[in-house]
């Protein structure tokens, strides 16, 4: 089985040289705030140390020659950053490859969103074709669990786990095929039901 992208996504919390010189093609950095203030309140940790790894992973990656993996830095655009966004644009640019801004958007409403309204999802909802994160995308969570679905905090779209389970088998699977089959069908269950951020065509 071929897997053509790796990409790890992580918050930067622990060292991440470990990862330079392996097969990752990209890395995704969440960094939610421009200073120990800002990032406080959006993560609840310590910026200066994430701040400090991610320095020193970019240091170390250009001392190594290493072309890959790319690095994207993303923060999300909500009110507590929104006023820093082009001062974090403008500090990170010319040291990553890409800076990735995202909009918040409630798209677990199993966990009591109030981000978008009811009427709002239902007009997303309609005439919904199946996601393309079930054709295209593998996510594997920090414990091991194959998952067909990142927005997933309660472990709803749980395939198997590595321990026990290869890639190959949690993506040629039968609960994965299932999924598959249902929303080809138009039906969406669980997870997927409620969801308005999925991956349209």
């Amino acid at each position: 089985m071929t897997i053509p992208y790796v990409d790890v996504s992580t918050n930067a919390l622990r060292d991440m040289k470990c990862l330079l010189g392996t097969a990752l093609d990209e890395l995704i950095i969440s960094l939610d705030g421009i200073d120990n203030e800002t990032y406080a309140k959006n993560r609840r940790s310590d910026y200066s140390i994430v701040e400090e790894n991610i320095l020193s992973f970019l240091e170390a990656k250009k001392k190594g020659s290493y072309e890959y993996p790319l690095i994207r830095l993303q923060i999300i655009d909500m009110e507590s950053t929104r006023p820093y966004l082009e001062q974090f644009i403008d500090k990170w640019l010319k040291k990553v490859d890409v800076i990735y801004v995202k909009k918040l958007e409630g798209m677990v409403q199993g966990l009591n969103n109030k981000l978008v309204s009811p009427e709002d999802v239902s007009k997303r909802l309609e005439n919904r074709k199946p996601c393309k994160e079930l054709y295209f995308t593998h996510n594997i969570n920090w414990n091991g669990d194959h998952a067909f679905c990142c927005h997933d905090p309660k472990g709803m779209s749980i395939l198997g786990n590595m321990n026990n389970m290869s890639i190959k088998q949690a993506w040629c699977g039968y609960k994965k095929e299932l999924e598959m089959k249902c929303q080809k069908q138009g039906v969406f269950r669980g997870l997927c039901k409620t969801c308005v951020d999925y991956d349209n065509w």
